[in-house]
């Protein structure tokens, strides 16, 4: 059988510096996991404030502290980016990622994208900035895109298909023999 209500363990007033102890019960949670061993609900004691202090310092003196792997600049940067995008699986991701230029102001980093494409790729890769605040051990580095329309890489354009004359014009350009071999034999396009 489980209890309704569960003593609270300690309570703390403004003017005393450690807890005492409370007769009032407080309800128990409905939902008790059959696990438990305990169906009272603990409330941890709070100590000094300024034990408190002194031990976040004490374990902040104690973080290993990352060490960079590079030195903070556009060019390894555009290093680490390199390397990140020739590991991507997808050929289109891979495309994609080698258009973006780098732009680095102190702890911003500028994607500039061609297109609205890229921008969501860049943004869906989001362990592309892990790694690069992992390398450079800068954890409050951060990445902005831009779009910038002149950045686009404009396909090919496909010429129209040649005609009979224009093929053999060209043959004849690229290779005065054939002039002569068709001289000789009489070849000819019929209108």
């Amino acid at each position: 059988e489980v209890p309704k209500t569960a003593p609270l363990e300690t309570e703390v007033t403004a003017n005393q510096a450690e807890p005492e102890q409370v007769k009032e019960p407080i309800p128990a949670t409905e939902n008790k996991s059959s696990t438990e061993d305990n169906d009272l609900i603990r409330v941890p004691k709070l100590g000094d404030v300024k034990s408190m202090l002194q031990q976040l310092r004490e374990e902040a003196a104690t973080e290993v502290v990352a060490v960079a792997k590079h030195e903070l600049n556009l060019e390894n940067l555009i290093k680490i980016w390199k390397e990140y995008s020739a590991q991507v699986e997808h050929d289109s991701l891979r495309s994609m990622l080698n258009q973006v230029e780098l732009e680095l102001n102190e702890k911003a980093i500028t994607a500039v994208v061609p297109s609205k494409l890229v921008e969501n790729a860049v943004r869906q890769e989001s362990d592309i900035i892990q790694k690069i605040r992992d390398d450079f051990a800068i954890s409050d580095l951060s990445l902005g895109i831009k779009i910038d329309k002149s950045k686009v890489v404009e396909a090919p354009k496909r010429s129209k298909p040649l005609s009979n004359k224009e093929r053999l014009r060209s043959m004849y350009e690229e290779n005065p023999e054939v002039k002569t071999l068709a001289d000789r034999f009489g070849l000819r396009f019929d209108d």
